[in-house]
C-alpha cells in the first residue's frame, strides 16, 4: 500500500497493510530528532520516520506582521510574546499570546468594524503545488481551522467564556466572523488543489485534563451549530474527510462530533478523563477513525524507550484492530523528548 492507501484504508474501517503513522514537532524538537538521525531537513525524518501525512497550505501575501515592544500582531490583530523555556538538555519556546484585539469590544458594531483578515491574502496555488508531487503517494491535509479557539483569541479568554455564558451576542458575533473567513479561505484551497488534498484539519481545545472547559450543553448551543455549518460547507462542496482536533477530555460530545460529519478524532489524550482507548474503540470505533493516543505528558518526555515502544504496540492493537486507527503523539513532539523515545515509538 502507499501512505495514501494506507491512511484511506484506515479512516475507512478496513485493515491497512500496517497501522498508518504520522507525528509533527515543533521547530526545537525536529532540529533534536535530524541531529540525533542525520537527516538533513524535516522532509527526510518524515520519510526516516515513515510518516505517512503530509500538510500544505497556502502562502501569506498580505499585510505583513508588526512587531512591537517584543509583541507580534498577526494578521488577525492577536498579539504575541515568545517565553523561551530550558530543561537539562534541552531548550526552546513558545509565543504566547499577550493581546486579544476585540477585549475591549462593546457591542456587535466593534465587531462588524473590525479589519478582519480578508482570504485574498493568500496564494491558494502554493498549496496546489506542495501537494501535486506528494498527492499520488502521500495523505494530503490542509486547514487546521479553530472556529471557537481563534474567538478567544480575539476577545481574551476570560472575557469570551463570561460573555458567552452572560450576554453572548458579542461572543456569537465574532465566531461568525471566524466562521464565514475559514469557510471562504477553506473553499478556496479546495478549488485550487483540484483533488489533491484529501482532509480538511479544524480544531478546538475545548477540553481539560478533567473534562470539557465549558460545558456540554453550552457547546451544543453555541459552538456546535457553527462547526456544523463550517463541515457542512466543506463536505457539501468536495468529497472530502474532516479530521478534527481537541486536547484534553471530549468525550462527552464525540457523539456530536459524528453526528456533524468528524471522520478523524485527534489527539485522543489517553491521561485525561474519559479518554480510555478500550472504552473509546468499544463505544465510537465503528463510527470514527481516532488518531494520537502516545501519552506526551508522561511517557514520551520522560519514559524509557522500551516503554515507549510496549505503549505503541498496545495502542495499535486496541484502536487499530480492523483499522480505525492513525498511529501519533498526543501532541507535536515538544523539544523535552528524548529522540531515542521518538525512534523507538516509530519502530
Amino acid at each position: 500500500m502507499t501512505s495514501k492507501e494506507r491512511v484511506l484504508a484506515a479512516v475507512e474501517h478496513r485493515t491497512p497493510d500496517r497501522c498508518p503513522r504520522n507525528a509533527g514537532f515543533t521547530s526545537d524538537s525536529a532540529a533534536r530528532i535530524m541531529e540525533h538521525t542525520g537527516a538533513s531537513s524535516v522532509e527526510e525524518l518524515r520519510q526516516i520516520l515513515g510518516i505517512d501525512i503530509r500538510n500544505v497550505y497556502p502562502s501569506f501575501c498580505g499585510k505583513l506582521r508588526t512587531s512591537e515592544n517584543g509583541i507580534v500582531f498577526d494578521e488577525w490583530g492577536i498579539g504575541r510574546r515568545s517565553v523561551k523555556f530550558e530543561g537539562a538538555d534541552y531548550a526552546g519556546s513558545y509565543d504566547e499570546i499577550v493581546f486579544s484585539p476585540l477585549a475591549e469590544a462593546k457591542n456587535v458594531d466593534d465587531v462588524a468594524n473590525y479589519p478582519w483578515p480578508d482570504p485574498d491574502w493568500w496564494d491558494y496555488e502554493t498549496a496546489a503545488e506542495s501537494a501535486k508531487p506528494l498527492s499520488k503517494n502521500f495523505w494530503i491535509t490542509s486547514g487546521a481551522y479553530s472556529i471557537f479557539e481563534r474567538s478567544w483569541y480575539m476577545m481574551g479568554m476570560e472575557r469570551f467564556l463570561t460573555d458567552l455564558i452572560c450576554d453572548p451576542e458579542i461572543p456569537l458575533a465574532v465566531m461568525d466572523k471566524v466562521l464565514e473567513f475559514y469557510t471562504e479561505q477553506t473553499l478556496r484551497i479546495l478549488k485550487a488543489a483540484d483533488g489533491l488534498i484529501d482532509q480538511i484539519d479544524t480544531a478546538d481545545d475545548i477540553g481539560t485534563q478533567r473534562g470539557m472547559l465549558i460545558s456540554p450543553e453550552i457547546w451544543r448551543e453555541h459552538i456546535k451549530p457553527r462547526q456544523a455549518r463550517f463541515i457542512n460547507a466543506i463536505k457539501s462542496a468536495y468529497p472530502i474527510k474532516i479530521w478534527y482536533h481537541c486536547c484534553g477530555s471530549a468525550a462527552p460530545i464525540i457523539p456530536d462530533l459524528i453526528e456533524i460529519g468528524v471522520d478523524i478524532l485527534d489527539p485522543i489524550q489517553t491521561l485525561a478523563e474519559g479518554m480510555q482507548p478500550e472504552e473509546l474503540k468499544k463505544n465510537f470505533g465503528e463510527a470514527i477513525c481516532f488518531h494520537g493516543g502516545i501519552d506526551t505528558q508522561q511517557l514520551l518526555p520522560y519514559g524509557t524507550p522500551e516503554e515507549v515502544r510496549e505503549e505503541t504496540v498496545r495502542l495499535i492493537k486496541i484502536l487499530g484492530e480492523g483499522g480505525g486507527y492513525i498511529s501519533a503523539p498526543t501532541h507535536i513532539i515538544q523539544a523535552d523528548v528524548p529522540p531515542e523515545n521518538v525512534i523507538a515509538m516509530f519502530n
